[in-house]
């Protein structure tokens, strides 16, 4: 029997690759995001739908993806990033019996995709970081500006996409090479009234490292 599966934010590359490697296994594929994205050009994109913007309601995005998901018997649900994925994990409880959410529990992604939490924890097993101060909103930065005395310094917020409940602020990294930069980022980006975190700037090359698990096994 082929299994109806949707992918979420077509506009996405990654949408797409797993648009074209689910149709290539005999899936049929059913895209969603903005109207004519690269994933519903795909030949292995079965049908797409024009969705909402889950940045901008959060209920309204969830009811468009609901209302697919019946009408196209879809049997797996591909959120493909942040603000989808934390929307659909979040209301798993929402969609059909038998529905299979393509997405970690929305418990363990907050923990991954909060960058406080990864430093903390990482701190906590003696993993070393940057220098650090944790800032938990405008005010704790008022109480601990005076501990920032080097810099330049990265300012981190703690969540590239911070949900704020109806939908998402867009967070970035800024700089900072005075105690009057500092305090002008902290005035003026709505993010950082969220979890954030100074650190030291560290000058070099960066490196990634990505990996995918089949099983894992780790303290939460």
């Amino acid at each position: 029997m082929m299994i109806s599966v949707l992918v979420t934010d077509g506009e996405n590359r990654a949408a797409l690759a797993v648009t074209r490697s689910l149709g290539r296994k005999g899936c049929r594929v059913v895209v969603g995001g903005r109207a004519k994205s690269i994933s519903s050009a795909s030949k292995y994109c079965a049908k797409a739908y024009n969705l909402p913007s889950p940045m901008m309601d959060e209920q309204q995005y969830l009811h468009s993806v609901l209302n697919i998901v019946h009408d196209e018997n879809i049997g797996v649900v591909f959120p493909m990033t942040e603000p989808t994925m934390h929307i659909i994990s979040k209301n798993r409880h929402e969609f059909p019996k038998g529905v299979l959410i393509a997405a970690p529990e929305w418990e363990k992604i907050m923990i991954t995709f909060n960058k406080v939490e990864v430093f903390r924890r990482a701190e906590d097993l003696g993993v070393g970081i940057p220098s650090t101060i944790f800032i938990h909103d405008r005010e704790d930065f008022i109480a601990k500006e005076h501990l920032c005395t080097n810099f330049p310094v990265v300012v981190k917020p703690g969540m590239s996409r911070i949900h704020t409940g109806a939908g998402f602020i867009a967070a970035g990294v800024s700089y900072a090479n005075s105690p009057e930069e500092l305090r002008a980022c902290y005035e003026h980006s709505d993010a950082l009234n969220y979890p954030s975190m100074l650190q030291e700037k560290i000058i070099g090359p960066g490196t990634g490292l990505f990996t995918l698990f089949d099983r894992v096994s780790m303290p939460v």
